[in-house]
């Protein structure tokens, strides 16, 4: 097996890289790194590893350095707070990541062949290895995984497992939104129709070419946009405004990246807006794959509103993605209550964490449980016992 290492993603031919993806596998798609690289997000310093076997691909990898807050990953954990209050920025330090600067629930290595899994990530390892020496970066990290396959390569290297930010699907084997409704336990049931009550409608509103239109409607309504007709600067201050208020801020994508991704995928990528009387009140940015909907971003003026217009959006997701024949939504991470009232399931996610000096390695070994405990989410029991969806 032989390594190539490139410093930009535009050094490699598209479809070169593209070569062992399916179609679905966005996070990793030439298009997706091109759009975050050209944008410098986070500032990162980004390294695509390629593997070849004869001149034949058999895997990629994506390796990224920039400084994160480590906190990030233990949620909502009181003694991380009160260490952040008392001793600002311990968290803070510069990484190495095989993985991305943007959050998404996904890791980005691949391989073709399951039997080149192993050689793939132990060259990988020694990669990033080679790189934190050359750099002086003082951790490395593999982020993030659902699955076990790729424990005992990382455990026997040194690295340790933590939980991260578990992901959220909402799974829908349904042929109407009305056979979706019914499904449901009247309880969740009567939260989505309380939602409604604030729109003033029994069921949300879609209105095409929304804004060609006359503006006097009674009550928000709903619109789905067209990447050539969002605007980014408008979509980049709502999302800031979202970004400002957050708990748990995963990363800072700015506008450059927005523009760049919205003209690389104007066919996929839509805009979920709720709107009343030519003001926009909040807009969910989310991309149409093969076999699923992928939710990716928020933007919307108000944290709270007289609309409820953060869970009637979600309601009216649901009512698109059902309409369209799409039978799961990828939710990602966070706002975990709202998503799973509607159905959605939680899954865990984990990250492998190596510090190079082994005393702080040793020492975060130690407190691994009290800095990144594990994620506990209420069981929520959405749907009817007969229409358990699975």
């Amino acid at each position: 097996m032989h390594l190539k290492v490139f410093r930009h993603i535009s050094e490699i031919p598209e479809n070169t890289w593209n070569s062992i993806l399916c179609e679905d596998d966005i996070f990793h798609h030439y298009r997706f790194l091109k759009a975050i690289q050209e944008a410098a997000v986070e500032n990162a310093d980004m390294r695509f590893l390629t593997f070849y076997k004869n001149e034949q691909l058999l895997g990629s990898a994506v390796c990224s350095a920039f400084t994160i807050d480590l906190s990030l990953f233990a949620g909502d954990n009181v003694f991380v707070k009160i260490l952040k209050k008392s001793l600002s920025g311990i968290f803070k330090c510069r990484i190495c990541f095989c993985g991305t600067p943007l959050s998404a629930g996904q890791n980005n290595i691949r391989w073709k062949d399951e039997n080149d899994k192993g050689p793939i990530l132990n060259e990988t390892i020694k990669f990033m290895d080679k790189w934190c020496a050359e750099e002086k970066i003082p951790v490395s990290i593999f982020k993030e995984f659902s699955e076990p396959s790729v424990s005992l390569s990382l455990l026997n290297s040194g690295y340790i497992k933590a939980p991260s930010l578990p992901g959220t699907t909402l799974f829908l084997p349904f042929n109407t939104h009305r056979e979706y409704m019914d499904s449901l336990r009247a309880n969740y049931r009567r939260q989505i129709l309380s939602g409604w009550k604030k729109i003033e409608n029994k069921h949300p509103t879609f209105v095409e070419n929304y804004f060609t239109s006359a503006k006097n409607e009674n009550a928000p309504v709903f619109t789905i946009l067209n990447a050539e007709d969002i605007d980014a600067r408008h979509f980049y201050a709502l999302y800031t405004l979202v970004l400002n208020r957050a708990e748990t801020r995963l990363e800072t994508l700015n506008l450059a990246f927005f523009s760049n991704f919205f003209s690389q995928y104007k066919e996929q990528l839509k805009a979920l807006s709720m709107v009343f009387r030519g003001k926009i009140i909040g807009m969910f940015i989310f991309i149409k794959l093969r076999e699923q909907l992928v939710f990716l971003w928020t933007g919307k003026e108000d944290e709270k509103d007289d609309y409820e217009s953060y869970n009637n959006l979600l309601s009216a997701l649901v009512i698109f993605a059902i309409k369209e024949g799409y039978k799961k939504i990828d939710l990602g991470q966070t706002s975990y209550y709202p998503k799973m009232r509607l159905g959605g399931q939680t899954f865990d996610l984990v990250f492998y964490f190596k510090a190079k000096k082994p005393l702080v390695h040793k020492i975060i070994t130690l407190l691994k449980p009290v800095i990144f405990p594990e994620y506990t989410l209420p069981e929520m029991k959405v749907f009817a016992a007969k229409n358990k969806v699975l």
